[in-house]
């Protein structure tokens, strides 16, 4: 449920755990983690998510040590209030929290009673290292986070922080790697 910002932010977050040693599941009997990462722009998206939400208590209660977390737009919108709508959910992530994701997946595991919400907008993670060692043609490259325009019909602002632009050299330095992993311009 999602937009090609939370499409790059997802690449983000499998690349910082895959960098931690760990290795994504084909299925997700298999998995030990499942992290939503969310969008809320139309209310039908919250909607889903509640509803998938719902339907992992089973998946995480099944098997002791496995770890539920939601992270992006409706995370950073609805904060606090998603741990109190489902005990079941471990970790709340706003769109600011991306780099934290594996600190907070080694709190979790060390303190399994631990429940967490982190939702201050910050700049954290390097988007040059986190990709995906992966050959292929396009990527999605960054060049402003957040917006400053305030539309009457958009939750952007609020969600993902003031308009902040990359430099120019972080963004050619990002497509350069890019282009040098099979990347084409």
């Amino acid at each position: 449920y999602g937009c090609q910002m939370n499409e790059r932010d997802s690449e983000a977050v499998r690349a910082l755990l895959q960098s931690s040693g760990l290795k994504e599941a084909e299925k997700i009997e298999d998995t030990g983690i499942v992290i939503l990462n969310t969008c809320t722009v139309r209310d039908s998206a919250d909607r889903k998510v509640e509803g998938y939400l719902w339907q992992l208590r089973e998946w995480k209660n099944s098997s002791p040590g496995r770890i539920l977390g939601i992270m992006g737009c409706m995370a950073q919108d609805r904060k606090d209030s998603l741990l109190e709508k489902f005990p079941h959910l471990d970790f709340v992530l706003g769109t600011g929290q991306t780099a934290s994701i594996p600190k907070i997946i080694s709190t979790i595991i060390n303190s399994p009673a631990s429940r967490i919400s982190e939702t201050e907008i910050l700049d954290l993670y390097d988007d040059f290292q986190t990709h995906l060692p992966k050959n292929q043609v396009s990527a999605f490259v960054s060049v402003i986070k957040g917006c400053s325009m305030f539309c009457s019909y958009c939750i952007v602002p609020y969600v993902r922080g003031a308009e902040k632009s990359r430099s120019e050299n972080e963004i050619i330095r990002e497509v350069e790697f890019l282009c040098s992993k099979g990347g084409r311009l």
